[in-house]
């Protein structure tokens, strides 16, 4: 009978170790896929970041050639001729613009169930990638975490040409980045001041970069102003105009 208890004592205190050591497993595992999750969601960060900036870039030197053609044109010709672009010139960055809103956790089908053809879309993509850059920079220049890599930020500043550093070298990065940040910012509140009256755009920059709100704050405060401007802003000539004060040409 001692025997029996004995060894049912025994079969339940291994049961309970089983048990015990199979959850600290399972915890160990979600633990791992989590940090892997971090991991791939910061790359993913770094890598839309980079092609939204270099799309962008592309997309507005195109629009450049479309106006060179015919040097003659009074303003109000281009911007009739912009107006006229067609959606294959534009599509790319609408493309690049989704990548990097699911990139910073927001859901583009949330914001713009129209998908590509939200005239809105393109208009909130620069906006939320300048502020975006702003906080990052703003970040990384006061030794802050930053989810940016020292590297990234040094690339998309090469393609924005705002900074003669490599994006190999991180070290030329921290003094070029205090001019180079406000670049941007100066060149989207030119921009779409115009097309959407966002006169607080560097109040929300500040507010970002401080971390005070968080990015689906900022993209719903972004997405109220681009509502109020009754979709006056013209993707295409907010784009060349972009470019143009960039001095990409």
């Amino acid at each position: 009978m001692n025997n029996k208890l004995y060894w049912w004592s025994h079969v339940k205190f291994m049961s309970a170790l089983f048990i015990v050591l199979f959850l600290s497993a399972c915890d160990q595992t979600v633990s791992v896929q989590e940090q892997n999750a971090q991991i791939q969601q910061k790359e993913d960060i770094n890598t839309t970041i980079v092609n939204y900036a270099n799309t962008l870039k592309r997309t507005s030197l195109t629009l450049n050639e479309v106006l060179q053609k015919d040097e003659t044109q009074t303003e109000l010709q281009k911007t009739a001729k912009l107006n006229e672009v067609s959606e294959q010139t534009i599509e790319p960055l609408a493309i690049a613009t989704i990548s990097f809103l699911s990139s910073l956790n927001l859901d583009p089908k949330e914001y713009f169930p129209k998908g590509l053809k939200d005239p809105d879309l393109i208009p909130f993509g620069m906006i939320m990638f300048g502020l975006e850059l702003h906080k990052e920079t703003t970040r990384s220049s006061n030794n802050q975490i930053s989810e940016l890599k020292p590297s990234t930020i040094a690339e998309v500043y090469s393609i924005m040409g705002d900074c003669a550093c490599s994006p190999q070298t991180s070290n030329s990065v921290e003094s070029n980045l205090a001019v180079a940040a406000p670049d941007v910012l100066h060149c989207l509140v030119d921009t779409l001041l115009d097309f959407a009256g966002i006169h607080y755009l560097k109040e929300l920059a500040a507010s970002y970069a401080s971390g005070s709100i968080t990015s689906a704050t900022l993209a719903g405060t972004v997405k109220v102003v681009l509502k109020r401007a009754g979709g006056v802003i013209a993707v295409a000539a907010a784009t060349y105009t972009f470019g143009d004060c960039m001095n990409w040409w």
